[in-house]
């Protein structure tokens, strides 16, 4: 993947999470589009793709943590597949809803490897959505 192309990626990572957001009806987090724009810079493009760390105990997300309409907004990222192939969004507030919109998402990614959602208020109804992408409504 040369540099441009890339580069666009990351672009229109960043498009889909305004959008997703404003369909939320939810502000972008600042520093959600500041960790997109970094994986630019510190991972290399590759075939492997990208990690995201929004961990929720990064100094950068102490005052205002991931919650339930931030998860549905990435769910939305997730859906058109771009190459993330780690995302880390432990210790947040993200709970069922949160984890039945990921674990939907999941469904049709076809890069995701990892997905940490531990130390959040999902309960066994969203694991199981998660793991499944089936939320047994």
């Amino acid at each position: 993947m040369s540099g441009s192309e890339s580069e666009k990626d990351i672009e229109t990572l960043i498009d889909v999470y305004k959008s997703a957001c404003k369909t939320v009806g939810r502000e972008p987090i600042n520093k959600v589009i500041h960790f997109m724009n970094l994986i630019d810079k510190e991972n290399e493009p590759s075939i492997d793709g990208y990690e995201l760390d929004l961990s929720g105990n990064l100094p950068e997300f102490k005052n205002r943590r991931l919650d339930q309409d931030d998860a549905i907004a990435l769910a939305r990222e997730l859906s058109e597949d771009f190459l993330m192939t780690d995302i880390n969004l432990s210790y947040n507030n993200i709970g069922n809803t949160g984890a039945i919109a990921l674990g939907k998402a999941l469904q049709d990614n076809k890069f995701l490897e990892k997905l940490n959602v531990s130390m959040n208020d999902i309960e066994a109804k969203g694991t199981e959505a998660i793991c499944t992408g089936d939320s047994n409504e």
